[in-house]
């Protein structure tokens, strides 16, 4: 039979027809039939060196090459997902495991057979189904697919197409497995059109609706995006990017917008299909390079840039499993596509119309928990293609929804990874109700509404991370703004509320942002956003939403980062409305009761940051009101370019940190208490140049002015000007460091809106000025800023001509530039307005720029201050209403009432003070106040409120009232404050004087009656006062409650007291006085010259010269000498008192006298080599008095220096070889100190103590009187002598008490020689103290440095009368400054002559900063003059030389902690310590040990803890022993961190020392001190606890709080141990104890003698290599017997003994070691002959005699013999001296000359030197000279810093 062509093809169609409704496939054999599976794919897995070269692709136009993902700040580089091509071994593979049945086989399914097309199919209960590549035919489609549970539907690796209308999971959807990703092409079409379906539709309908599990697992792209390596332009078809990638030909991938606009209706987004990948050589790897070319199919249409400013990402979109929608989810409303603004007819600029894109109807997958049962979703590898279905409330592409807390389960069970959702209708990743979700490496494209989606405030610990997003589509009227409709405009911070409704079923889609977070306790690290009405969108949610409604468990919009935000890059954003930015924490989502849900995208409510859940919600307290609970949304790391801001943030907290701009309007608008830290704004970059007006069709040519009717504001805005920063106009603190501005130049060619050929508003800042309402107090400070290409630096948003006129905010506009950086003045100051006449204006030396004053300040005690006065609360009612408003068109200004003035000035040049009186101004140190008259007369009642004046600052309110006014003023509390516990009002006190008001609390005042003025000091108060029955304690000074402490800044809030003045006047207003005058300048005005400097400098040099000639000349004989001397003294002191007094009144109050000094001086004073500068300088000064000179000048210059350690270590070293420095200081120190200005005598002020010339009557304790009364007759005495410095009240009386001293000492350099020659001919003798001091004097010393002194007096007196009246303010570096030099004037003062005895007076001034490092601890602000007299008497022969220093604080002094207080050094030693111990601390490896405290010595250890920082920023655990009080400890986790210390050995816990981090005091309430002797802290049986800081205790911070502990038994390690929440947060910690191993010696000590005991082999190579021997212990024994310091004892210990140190390891110390020519050529020696030390050395071990290396080597512990005491005698020195060490080694004396390999000074252990060449002794001195700058070299051998 023939069958024709047309019955066969009717046959075959008709058996396919039969084929597919019974859904079988004719490609399966059987019903047995399996595919045949690779063990592994053979994709992807390529590597570079893999993908085939072809020609070596070079770019079209070569442009730069960027690699790496390079960023000039923002670290993006550092938040890349690793990159993966391995191939690897598959394993777990669902589609291979045993006992699956194949869908083909009928056998499975009921009646016998295959689901046919159209069915809905149940997979059989408890069987694994498996899908083959021959089961289904692609042509056939399912209805609902249902697995049950307890029942599997797995697909084969295999190419597989399956269309079902949807699916229900209760058992498992698997393709592939984490450990078996599929290699072929599996696609799940879900099939369903929108208007088939009612409303509201089951999970299931077009989706995955998952109630089991399911795994999606596609091949492993990597990277799932990149970036280009290079510009791409228009024509190119081929592109090259940063990373080798394993991506195939064939799929597709976007190379983003680098345009401002990226919208539906405009944008320059291109999707492209890989045609291939090749390999290429560019870039600085040569053949290894990674840069990749990419060919595509067609050429691009538009130019995407990749320069080093950025670069355009390209994203993978495709993946071999896939789930998409099919045909029919295309929205059918697609046209009109776009719109224009009917209200404006001319007007060409287009828009998405707002009522299409509304019906896409998309496939979606919900892994769905609300029903009770615990699903799983994991997918990696999936493609969602047209997915998600447009205001269908939970139909989003991948969701996870009402899942609960997973987060114990480490992502194992849900996270979406290497996946790509593009083409969505609605949203691309949700969250919802789900905590512990892991986004990574996905990729998004063209969706609508937001992206990355939180849904209802309550979603946290989820991490997203390295994903990427780009075309964002907001829904609903959000191009309102722009356009003027609803009331919402383009310049107004608030926009119009918006209820959801059918087309936007979510009102806060009109703000779609690509990621979009209402929690932000989540990670968010590494992604990329392109487009969106923002990149990021933080809303602010007071309570939860939707689901969560009514479950107030938190306060969404109060939740800190889970960690920074870091890495993250945004652009082609913030376009439709001003205030939108890439970054935007605003907009606010609430639901009322009925459910409606309202949003503005406008600024709302702020986000509160805050450790309390609870803070906000209702019936909880409204906001983080408690310091210690507040936290900062921490933002690291991030880059934006290519929007409007890079950032918006209505917020209260945030630290921003290496933030990059480039190509924005505004680099961020922020609010609250925000530190911004090593930002980049490019403002404009000038490499690419965004399309002119967004495309707008009535844009006028590129370079033509425009026609502003054609196109709206958001298509030029970009245009028409350009911000760095905006400072904003009230309420905040803003702290910005260490930051560069760049490209901010009007003159940008493309500007269409400026003046001329110049471009309007462009400067690095701009200060809102528009408002009488809103205006400034102290809010901003920076420093380290740099401007590059930049027209202007600041600029005012509103100009005095403009309708506002001059403004309240346009007059009290102020900037603390903290190092001149931002006025590029060279050092500290303000800028403040011109608008308010010369109020800002410092001083003379101001400028003006562009409105506003420029000063530098003059004095260290300028600052600045603000406050509101209150005293008509009708009139003050109409601010913002009928008066003082914000902007506006004039008609309601603000009525000038009150003149604010400073003292010593003409009132026409104060400030005009509004209704709204707030003032805020400087205040000046010369000018001492304010002078404020109110119009109409003093009112009443006036309060002052909003204080921020810092209570170290000194400033004087004046106000005029009739005479015979009487006064009732009080600090009133806050308004919480309650008398039930505490005290709420305060009443000051009646005093003599304005003085007596100056040096006061801030609770005294004075009535001037005769001058009708009243005084009073005007501070910053506590809010409540103590306790009950504390009304009439004495006022404590209390510092400012609110405090921002960041990048070495500090700003602070006015508390909420006020104080209060009522007076006695009949009426409301008292009546006015106008003939009082404003009150004169408190203090002489100051000059501040270079030349004055200068000056001085040239002056001390003629005055070296001359000096060292007569020195030249009086060495052939002692009359020579004298009388050479005494013409050169009284000449030198001439000319170096006047030079000096110069020098001194210059440089009186500057901060910055270090600068111009050592400018004026020397060059290199800020360098390293100014050690080897003042060497060279004074190398002929060597030996000679002129060193003094020297020793001044470097002392002076390196004063108020940071880099005093090089210039004092110098001056050090080149005085210790001075002759007569110790005679000449002594000497003058005591005429300087009594303030004589006798020619013959020195008489002290109060009381005549004459110290005649030939007299030896002039006792200790006559001087020690004289010195107490001339410290008793200044209110304040502020002494030039050497422990003065350290304790001066501020900084300039530092400056000034150090000038004394240089006067003194020079002009008595040459007077001393006398007194040395003569001690050649004297014998010394010594005495029984343990602190000898041996003076030969000549007879004519006294009378001669009289002479030489008498001229330095007068400067002298001049400035400890300035001092005495000066303020309190003291800098901790010029603190730490001056003290280091005062000690070592007070410790290294010694004194040889050529071939002569040196008499040497020696002062063991001891110091609680061995390490340098002066740490300051506020004690008390009242001015309380204290005498220490440090008397020097010698027994030499014929005269009695007396030395008298005095010490006083000052007022409201900061004392130092490391003041040098020197003893009285006659029969007994006595010391003065400061008021407040310090605790030094060390490198990050130990602990400090030091001085003990109340007899405890600091215990020193090895720091150990937790591992890690939060967010890895470094702050770790060695943090808490930094000695700084401005670092923390900030741990990785916020429960369960501790930080402490191993000891090395038991202990018992004595005291213990901490201080919280600045601003989070409450962080360490209920944290616990602990100690045990197992490392781990457990069991916890074993762990003892020592102290618990209560929850109601006030840590302090910038100083210790001391715990005594009583807890018994000894412990090896102790730690501090964080309460929960607390980050384990604490700036410093420091335990003191009795060691083990010394208890049961220490009480024998002063008894027993001690006998000769070896230090050999200690900490050799080993910090404690030695059996038995504590090298801590022992070194506090042998000080106890020397009564010295243990730490300075310890330091010679340790010397040496590590093979790190810069010396060789040490085995002994011995008598070979320490005498050796090498050493002795250039060292000055210190010589005593005092038997008593030196027995004690020679049996402590520090002089074995006759012992060899070796033997002490093989002994390294022998046991002490009570007889073997050695005693060094002549003989042998002299032998020692011969020796010479066999390794060459100096390890005893270190960096006392040139040859060291310290270079200057850093320690010096002075021994022993042979005297006349007949009488041989040895002393030690212990001199601890350290000033060691803050980084320095750490080394175990010598660890400095631990004392």
């Amino acid at each position: 039979m023939i069958i024709s062509v047309y019955d066969r093809v009717v046959f075959v169609l008709l058996f396919l027809l039969c084929c597919s409704i019974h859904g079988a496939s004719s490609a399966c054999s059987s019903a047995s039939y399996v595919d045949t599976y690779p063990t592994s794919p053979n994709y992807p897995g390529l590597s570079t060196s893999s993908l085939p070269g072809g020609s070596q692709p070079v770019p079209s136009t070569y442009n730069p090459l960027i690699e790496g993902h390079w960023s000039e700040v923002a670290k993006l580089r550092n938040y890349r997902a690793p990159l993966s091509y391995s191939v690897y071994v598959r394993s777990s593979c669902p589609h291979t495991q045993s006992g699956l049945r194949n869908w083909h086989d009928p056998t499975i399914w009921p009646g016998g057979v295959v689901p046919a097309n159209g069915a809905d199919v149940t997979i059989p209960t408890g069987m694994s189904v498996l899908v083959a590549s021959c089961s289904v035919d692609s042509g056939v489609s399912f209805g609902a697919v249902t697995i049950p549970l307890g029942s599997s539907l797995v697909f084969g690796d295999a190419d597989i197409t399956f269309r079902a209308t949807g699916f229900i999971v209760r058992g498992s959807l698997l393709v592939g497995s984490e450990t078996c990703r599929i290699a072929n092409k599996v696609a799940i079409t879900l099939i369903g059109s929108r208007n088939a379906q009612s409303f509201p539709a089951p999970a299931h309908v077009k989706g995955i609706s998952v109630f089991g599990t399911i795994g999606l697992h596609g091949a492993k792209y990597s990277p799932t995006w990149t970036r280009l390596a290079m510009t791409a332009n228009p024509g190119d078809q081929t592109i090259f990017i940063q990373d080798t990638v394993n991506w195939q030909v064939g799929q597709t991938i976007v190379i983003t917008t680098t345009e401002v606009k990226d919208s539906r209706d405009w944008h320059r987004n291109e999707e492209r299909i890989i045609t291939a990948i090749l390999r290429t050589s560019l870039g600085a790897a040569g053949q290894n390079s990674v840069i990749t070319a990419i060919q595509l199919n067609t050429p691009l249409d538009y130019k995407h840039f990749g320069g080093k400013e950025y670069q355009a990402e390209v994203a993978l979109l495709s993946r071999n499993v896939v789930v998409q929608g099919d045909t029919n989810s295309l929205p059918t409303d697609a046209w009109p596509f776009a719109c224009n603004n009917t209200n404006s007819p001319n007007e060409k600029s287009t828009f998405p119309c707002q009522n299409s894109y509304l019906t896409g109807f998309g496939g979606h997958i919900i892994v769905d928990g609300s029903t009770g049962t615990s699903p799983v979703g994991r997918f990696s590898g999936v493609e969602m293609y047209r997915v998600g279905q447009t205001n269908i409330i939970g139909r989003y592409p991948i969701h996870f929804h009402m899942l609960g807390d997973v987060t114990a389960t480490s992502y194992a069970n849900h996270y979406v990874t290497d996946s790509s959702v593009h083409d969505s209708y609605f949203r691309c990743y949700a969250i919802h109700g789900t905590h512990g979700v892991l986004l990574s490496e996905n990729t998004a494209y063209n969706a609508i509404g937001h992206c990355y989606f939180l849904e209802d405030g309550v979603e946290e610990n989820n991490t997203i991370s390295y994903n990427q997003a780009a075309l964002v589509h907001a829904l609903g009227p959000y191009q309102n703004p722009s356009m003027g409709l609803n009331g919402d405009s383009w310049w107004s911070q608030y926009l119009s509320w918006y209820t959801n409704t059918t087309s936007l079923i979510l009102p806060s889609d009109m703000a779609a942002g690509c990621f979009y977070f209402t929690n932000t306790y989540n990670d968010v690290v590494g992604n990329a956003a392109s487009g969106g009405w923002a990149g990021y969108a933080l809303p602010a949610l007071a309570v939860p939403v939707k689901l969560h409604y009514g479950q107030n468990t938190m306060s969404p919009r109060n939740r800190p980062f889970r960690s920074p935000f870091r890495g993250n890059s945004a652009h082609s954003t913030g376009f439709w409305w001003n205030t939108a930015g890439g970054i935007y924490v605003g907009g606010e989502l609430q639901q009322r009761a009925d459910g409606t849900l309202s949003y503005t995208s406008g600024r709302s409510a702020t986000h509160d940051t805050c450790s309390n859940k609870l803070i906000g919600l209702p019936g909880q307290t409204a906001g983080c009101w408690d310091l210690g609970q507040q936290m900062y949304l921490q933002f690291t790391d991030n880059k934006v370019f290519l929007a409007n801001r890079g950032m918006q943030h209505w917020g209260e907290r945030s630290e921003i940190i290496r933030f990059e701009l480039h190509d924005v309007g505004l680099s961020m608008n922020v609010f609250g208490k925000v530190w911004i830290d090593s930002m980049l704004m490019e403002c404009r970059q000038g490499n690419h140049n965004p399309t002119w007006f967004a495309g707008c069709a009535g844009a006028p040519v590129d370079g033509r002015a425009p026609g502003w009717g054609s196109c709206n504001v958001r298509d030029y805005q970009f245009f028409t000007g350009m911000g760095g920063f905006q400072w904003y106009d009230v309420s905040q603190l803003h702290i910005l460091t260490n930051s560069t501005f760049r490209n901010c130049m009007n003159s940008w060619k493309r500007c269409v809106y400026g003046t001329g050929s110049l471009c309007n508003n462009v400067a690095a800042f701009t200060s809102l000025t528009h408002s009488d309402q809103f205006v400034p107090e102290i809010m901003q400070v920076t420093s380290g800023l740099v401007f590059e290409n930049v027209s202007a630096v600041w600029q005012f948003s509103t100009a005095t001509s403009g309708a506002q006129g001059v403004t309240v905010s346009g007059r009290l506009q102020n900037w603390f530039d903290d190092d001149g950086s931002a006025a590029r003045m060279g050092s500290r100051g303000m800028i403040g307005s011109a608008w308010a006449n010369e109020w800002w204006k410092y001083n003379d030396a101001c400028t003006l720029e562009n409105q506003a004053w420029k000063c530098r300040y003059q004095s260290v005690n300028d600052s600045k201050a603000s406050f509101i006065f209150n005293w008509d609360a009708a009139q003050q009612a109409n601010i913002g209403d009928s008066i003082c408003i914000n902007g506006g068109d004039g008609s309601k200004r603000c009525p000038v009432v009150a003149k604010a003035t400073h003292f010593g000035r003409n009132e026409s040049l104060g400030l005009d003070i509004g209704v709204n009186a707030k003032v805020s101004g400087p205040i000046i140190h010369q000018s001492g106040g304010w002078f404020v008259r109110f119009t109409s007369g003093t009112p009443r009642v006036l309060t002052m409120a909003s204080v921020q004046v810092d209570f170290n600052e000194t400033l004087l309110l004046a106000f005029p009232y009739p005479a015979g006014t009487t006064f009732s003023i009080y600090a009133q509390g806050a308004t919480w404050c309650s008398t039930s516990w505490g005290t709420c009002q305060h009443f000051y006190r009646s005093v003599s004087s304005i003085d007596a008001v100056r040096t006061a609390f801030g609770d005294a005042y004075y009535w001037d009656n005769t001058n009708r003025v009243l005084y009073l000091r005007i501070t910053n108060n506590p809010d409540s006062f103590g306790g009950r029955g504390l009304e009439n304690s004495v006022w404590t000074p209390f510092p400012p409650r609110d405090i921002f402490e960041r990048g070495g800044q500090r700003l602070f809030r006015g508390g909420a007291s006020f104080v209060v003045i009522e007076a006695s006047c009949g009426s409301a207003v008292c009546a006015p006085q106008p003939d009082v005058n404003v009150p004169p300048a408190r203090f002489p005005p100051d000059s501040f010259t270079t030349s004055s400097i200068t000056s001085a400098a040239a002056a001390i040099t003629v005055a070296s010269a001359t000096t060292t000639s007569a020195l030249n000349a009086a060495t052939t004989s002692t009359a020579a000498v004298n009388s050479a001397t005494t013409s050169a003294a009284s000449n030198a002191a001439a000319t170096t008192s006047l030079a000096l007094n110069s020098a001194t009144t210059s440089a009186r109050n500057s901060a910055t006298t270090s600068t111009a000094f050592n400018s004026a001086t020397t060059s290199a004073s800020n360098s390293a080599a100014t050690s080897a500068a003042l060497r060279s300088a004074t190398t002929s000064a060597l030996n000679s008095a002129t060193t003094t000179s020297a020793f001044n000048s470097a002392t002076t210059s390196a004063l108020n220096s940071a880099t005093t350690t090089s210039a004092l270590n110098a001056a050090t070293t080149s005085a210790l070889n001075s002759a007569t420095t110790t005679s000449a200081l002594n000497a003058a120190t005591t005429t300087t100190a009594a303030a004589a200005r006798s020619t013959t005598t020195v008489v002290t002020s109060s009381s005549a103590a004459t110290v005649a010339s030939t007299s030896t009557s002039a006792t200790t304790s006559s001087l020690t009187r004289a010195t107490t009364a001339a410290a008793a007759s200044s209110s304040t005495l502020s002494s030039a002598t050497t422990t003065t410095v350290a304790t001066s009240s501020s900084s300039s009386s530092a400056t000034r008490a150090s000038s004394t001293i240089s006067t003194a000492a020079t002009s008595s350099t040459a007077a001393s020689t006398s007194a040395a020659t003569s001690a050649a001919t004297s014998s010394a003798a010594s005495s029984s103290s343990s602190s000898r001091v041996t003076s030969a004097a000549a007879t004519t010393a006294a009378a001669t440095t009289t002479l030489a002194s008498s001229s330095s007096s007068s400067a002298a007196n001049n400035i400890a009368s300035t001092s005495s009246s000066s303020s309190a303010r003291v800098s901790t570096s010029t603190l730490s400054s001056v003290s280091a030099a005062a000690s070592t004037l007070a410790t290294t003062a010694t004194t040889t002559a050529a071939s002569t005895t040196a008499a040497t007076t020696t002062t063991n001034a001891q110091t609680s900063s061995s390490s340098g490092r002066v740490t300051i601890s506020t004690t008390s602000a009242q001015s309380t003059p204290t005498t220490s007299a440090v008397v020097v008497t010698s027994t030499a022969a014929s005269t009695n030389a007396a030395t008298t220093t005095t010490s006083s604080r000052s007022s409201a002094s900061s004392t130092s902690a490391a003041t040098t207080s020197a003893a009285a050094t006659t029969s007994s030693r006595s010391t003065t310590s400061s008021s407040s111990s310090t605790t030094s601390a060390p490198s990050s490896t130990s602990s400090t040990t030091g001085s003990s405290s109340g007899g405890w010595p600091l215990l020193p250890g090895s720091v150990i803890g937790s591992p890690g920082s939060y967010a890895n920023l470094g702050n770790n655990i060695s943090k808490a022993y930094d000695t700084s009080f401005t670092t923390f400890y900030d741990a990785a986790t916020a429960s369960g961190s501790w930080v402490g210390l191993n000891l090395g050995s038991t202990a018992s816990i004595k005291q213990i020392h901490y201080a919280a981090r600045n601003g989070f005091t409450g962080r360490m309430l209920g944290g616990t001190f602990q100690a045990s002797n197992t490392a781990s802290f457990s069991p916890s049986s074993r762990v003892v606890t020592l102290y618990t800081i209560p929850t109601n205790e006030r840590v302090p911070t910038g100083s210790h709080a001391t715990q005594t502990i009583t807890v018994s038994g000894s412990y090896q390690f102790v730690r501090y141990y964080g309460p929960n929440g607390g980050y384990c947060n604490v700036a410093e910690i420091a335990f003191r104890g009795v060691r083990s191993a010394t208890a049961s010696v220490a009480t024998t000590m002063s008894s027993a003698p001690i006998t000769r005991r070896s230090i050999t082999q200690i900490s050799n190579n080993n910090n404690s290599t030695v059996p038995g021997f504590d090298i801590n212990a022992y070194s506090a024994l042998v000080a106890t017997a020397m009564g010295v310091d243990p730490s300075m004892l310890f330091s010679i210990i340790q010397l040496g003994t590590n093979s790190t140190a810069p010396f060789k390891v040490i085995t002994t110390v011995t008598s070979e070691n320490i005498f050796n020519s090498t050493m002795l050529s250039s060292q000055l020696i210190v010589a005593l002959n005092d038997p008593t030390v030196q027995t004690f050395l020679a049996s402590s071990g520090f002089l074995q005699m006759g012992g060899s290396t070796q033997e002490e080597v093989d002994t390294p512990n022998p046991a002490p013999a009570s007889d073997e005491v050695y005693t060094l005698t002549p003989e042998q020195a002299e032998a020692d001296n011969d020796d010479v060490d066999a390794d060459g080694d100096t390890p005893l004396i270190i960096g006392a000359d040139s040859a060291s390999p310290f270079g200057p000074l850093t320690l010096a252990s002075l021994i022993g030197i042979v005297v006349g060449g007949a009488v041989f002794v040895i002393v030690i001195v212990v001199v601890v000279v350290i000033v060691v700058k803050k980084k320095k070299t750490h080394s175990k051998a010598i660890d400095l810093s631990i004392f």
